[in-house]
This record gives C-alpha cells, sequence and structure tokens, in this order.
C-alpha cells in the first residue's frame, strides 16, 4: 500500500508495516446498517453545540437538518460507502 511504512512509522520505530482496506457498503437492510446509522446520528449530535457557536446554523436549523438526516438514511434509495483503513507495524526491539 502506498504510503504504509512512509511518514510517521519510522520515526515511531515500526517495522513491518501492514495495513488493510475494508469497504463497507450501506443502506437499509445490509449487515451493518443499524451501527452506521446510529453512529452518525451520535456524530452529528456531537457536532451541535460547535455548529451553534460558530454561527454556522441556528438550533432551529440543525434540529431540521437532524431530522432529515434521520429520515432520509431510512429511505430506500439511501446508499453509503464507508472506508476504513486499518495499519499495523511492529515496534523495533532495542
Amino acid at each position: 500500500m502506498h504510503g504504509v511504512g512512509r511518514g510517521r512509522w519510522p520515526r515511531q520505530g515500526c517495522l513491518s508495516c501492514s495495513a488493510k482496506r475494508t469497504r463497507f457498503s450501506i443502506y437499509l437492510g445490509t449487515e451493518h446498517f443499524e451501527a452506521f446509522l446510529q453512529n452518525w446520528l451520535v456524530a452529528f449530535k456531537l457536532l451541535e453545540p460547535f455548529c451553534i457557536k460558530i454561527g454556522v446554523m441556528t438550533q432551529e436549523e440543525f434540529d431540521q437538518l437532524y431530522e432529515r438526516l434521520q429520515l432520509e438514511m431510512l429511505l430506500d434509495d439511501f446508499r453509503g460507502i464507508m472506508f476504513l483503513l486499518t495499519v499495523w507495524g511492529e515496534k523495533a526491539t532495542e
């Protein structure tokens, strides 16, 4: 994988770096849909104080968008893709 074993890894003393890419297709009825939905709802809700404080949106606008998020993710035509990159390595022994 491009970049693995470069950058910060050598400075941290890691050897034999490896990586695994994972892609999840997310839509209603798939194995990971419920967890994906709950994670996004929680993550979005955690952004609420920040969005309101810096003036990106009002409380009413945030509430409307949050409701829309919940509804749209439950539609039959909703599709999401989540990419994960897992990287691991062994630390050099001294």
